[in-house]
């Protein structure tokens, strides 16, 4: 039952009587649609889906015209009725002639109510759904067809969809995106295997070119998913990328696809640390080139301290990191981070002040406390002088970084313990919105703090009262 709406589509659908579009008559629909209920917009709708939009620019109308009449029809008509009455004016719309722009009204209905439409999709709304993943290759709708169609992906009819696509090569990294749509949404079947198949030969191909777009997508399928999922992406491709990995690292022509296997193998552990064992000269060529880190071009060093930084994302990464057989070059690799700062232009200096900061974000305080005291305990004192350089994205950088240290005893500690913080901190001295937020979000973990001293604590509040009514003046109590 679910196809039969193919079959009027392809026999051009219903016999409308013609009707005469000019914008009078767009006006005329408008008042119809809202004074009738369902049935008139079925109508209505009916008869806009049989407008031929290659004539549109020819006739006294425009595009936008037939899309806005199309959407406030659609508005009109519930899930239910719009598959039971109206799947052959769906079908005309998602059909190749019509533009993109068109073909989004429908999805956008869809979305307004997408598990009611989810479900229609994978039963009597089949056609309908088939016709939306044909459309998946068009680049303004990819995604937006990826999040609909997700939980239907290995629905008999929509994956054969897929598979058809797959055989033009323009169409593959598509369907991969509504492979990790599907993957992240929480889907993993048996029946995907194929798809798994295609994408580790697209890895492991000699083209370059899709050698890396695969690498990335396999990486975000990794970073969408859920832990139990992405350990499941880990067993079908980690030996793949970790041979990868090591056969390109000592070829001549490796290097970009070295980079691909590294980070994507930096993303599973970040995800799973205790895969880091099973790829055991991921950590080592990753400490090698963060301690070289000045004979690598600007980006390459860049990208090392945010691959060591995404091993040690978690706390159990951090607490890995600092196992005894891994603490020496941990600490040598933190040591790093004020040299590599200190040595960059500026543009450099904040990505790696935005490393630190996702360095920080995650874990306990023991293990926060080890981290920063192996960069160094005076780079404190760095961070605030990096903060009164007038660049907002370095100092928004700053900000992030003293936020994530804030969430526990011993960044607040740290910081009430340095002499230029507190400079910094009191009187407020920032120059816009962002560094006034910035300054009142600090003020407030600070004040959280439970072991802050009372006087520091008094001072920071009349800080804050004084910012926010810089014109106040103190009120002496009169005794009556």
């Amino acid at each position: 039952r679910g196809m039969d709406g193919l079959d009027e589509f392809r026999s051009g659908g219903s016999a409308e009587e013609n009707v005469e579009w000019d914008a009078e008559r767009f006006i005329q629909v408008q008042k119809e649609l809202m004074a009738g209920g369902v049935e008139q917009a079925v109508k209505v709708l009916t008869q806009l889906g049989e407008i031929d939009v290659n004539r549109v620019e020819n006739g006294y109308f425009t595009l936008d015209m037939v899309a806005d009449a199309i959407r406030m029809a659609l508005s009109k008509v519930d899930i239910e009725s719009l598959f039971m009455t109206a799947q052959p004016t769906l079908l005309r719309i998602l059909s190749p002639p019509i533009p993109p722009s068109i073909k989004m009204k429908v999805i956008n209905r869809l979305k307004e109510d997408k598990a009611q439409s989810q479900t229609a999709l994978g039963g009597m709304g089949l056609a309908t759904g088939v016709a939306l993943a044909r459309n998946l290759p068009i680049e303004e709708l990819t995604k937006e067809i990826c999040e609909l169609l997700a939980p239907l992906f290995t629905q008999n009819e929509i994956m054969k969809e897929y598979e058809h696509q797959m055989e033009r090569g323009a169409s593959r990294m598509a369907v991969y995106e509504a492979l990790g749509e599907a993957l992240g949404q929480g889907v993993f079947s048996e029946m995907m295997r194929p798809f798994f198949i295609e994408l580790e030969k697209d890895i492991t191909t000699d083209d370059y070119l899709v050698q890396m777009t695969s690498l990335t997508t396999l990486s975000d399928m990794v970073i969408k998913c859920k832990p139990e999922t992405s350990q499941k992406l880990i067993d079908l491709f980690g030996k793949v990328v970790y041979s990868l990995f090591e056969n390109s690292r000592s070829a001549p022509d490796g290097g970009f696809i070295f980079e691909g296997a590294q980070k994507f193998l930096c993303e599973m552990v970040s995800v799973h640390p205790s895969s880091l064992s099973s790829f055991p000269s991921l950590y080592p060529n990753l400490v090698n080139q963060v301690l070289n880190f000045s004979s690598l071009d600007a980006l390459t060093r860049v990208r090392s301290f945010e691959y060591f930084s995404l091993l040690a994302r978690s706390n159990e990464g951090k607490s890995l990191l600092m196992s005894s057989s891994l603490i020496s070059s941990t600490t040598e690799c933190l040591s790093q981070f004020p040299l590599a700062i200190e040595s960059s232009p500026i543009e450099m200096k904040t990505r790696l002040m935005q490393t630190l900061a996702f360095l920080f974000k995650e874990g306990e305080n023991e293990n926060k406390k080890r981290f920063f005291m192996a960069i160094g305990p005076s780079f404190a004192s760095t961070t605030v002088e990096l903060v009164k350089k007038p660049f907002d994205d370095l100092r928004g950088s700053v900000y992030e970084l003293w936020m994530n240290l804030l969430d526990c005893p011993f960044g607040c500690s740290l910081l009430l313990g340095t002499p230029e913080f507190i400079s910094w901190l009191l009187p407020y001295s920032g120059a816009n919105w962002t560094d006034s937020q910035a300054w009142r979000d600090i003020c407030s973990s600070l004040l959280q703090y439970s072991e802050i001293d009372k006087v520091m604590a008094e001072r920071i509040k009349e800080g804050v009262s004084e910012h926010a009514n810089p014109r106040a003046v103190p009120q002496v109590a009169m005794e009556i």
